[in-house]
């Protein structure tokens, strides 16, 4: 209800909880998604809900933290949930899958999730990467390159993923990820929250790249904010005005 008030129409819900305080499954694997299911139609909120993979604590496959035991899972578990979401609900909802990142998912698990899920009729991949600047270096730690290169290089990113966040890329990554055709979430408020830094917008969406804006957390509900401070972050960066907009057009 906060988010439909603050203006958004439809929500993409990053859905981490499939289990119980004790990290137990529910008798219905799909309990929690049932519930969010039923608070967006009830509040008249568009949904596409995405049932996140959660793994690892680190890269190269750090076993997961006791208090993360909520949201930990396998790619059969999330693709058998996928499935049984998509039987009882039909077309009112839409359900693809979340791989929470690169460090939390490994590489063997990525593919069986992507392929799993492209076998059952395919659907919205969202996932992490290259939020912050630690991330990227233990990524080059553990594999030689940058997040978002390696995700280009081992998957077949389209225009059904989102890339969420994506802050720190290099120019090469910039160019490739825009002619993927793939969506980069933008998440203004919770970048700031969290000191992540500012997306290259002006460069991604020169090369006529897709982004959406969302909150990836309660730190703001309102469509308006997260546009104003995606507006502001860059007039910040590039200590000049009006840069996020069409050529020729006003920001209002």
């Amino acid at each position: 209800m906060e988010l439909l008030k603050g203006g958004y129409t439809s929500v993409c819900e990053f859905h981490y909880l499939h289990r119980d305080a004790k990290g137990e499954r529910y008798a219905n694997p799909g309990e929690i998604s049932e519930r969010i299911i039923a608070a967006a139609q009830e509040a008249g909120l568009g949904l596409t809900l995405l049932p996140v993979l959660y793994m690892a604590s680190g890269f190269g496959g750090v076993p997961p933290h006791p208090e993360q035991r909520r949201f930990v899972g396998d790619p059969e578990e999330l693709l058998g949930m996928v499935q049984s979401l998509r039987r009882w609900h039909g077309d009112t909802v839409r359900v693809g899958v979340a791989p929470h990142s690169l460090r939390a998912v490994p590489p063997q698990a990525l593919d069986v999730l992507v392929e799993g899920l492209g076998a059952i009729g395919g659907g919205p991949i969202h996932i992490h990467v290259a939020e912050q600047a630690k991330e990227v270096d233990d990524c080059l730690a553990w594999s030689g390159q940058r997040p978002v290169q390696w995700l280009l290089d081992r998957q077949p990113v389209s225009p059904a993923w989102c890339l969420v966040h994506a802050t720190h890329m290099k120019a090469g990554e910039t160019l490739a990820l825009a002619r993927t055709g793939a969506t980069v979430g933008l998440c203004p408020t919770t970048e700031a929250n969290l000191g992540d830094g500012f997306f290259a917008l002006p460069e991604y969406v020169g090369e006529g790249g897709v982004y959406g804006i969302g909150s990836d957390s309660n730190i703001s509900t309102s469509c308006a904010e997260e546009l104003r401070w995606l507006e502001y972050g860059q007039r910040l960066k590039l200590r000049q005005r009006n840069v996020v907009r069409p050529a020729g057009d006003r920001t209002g």
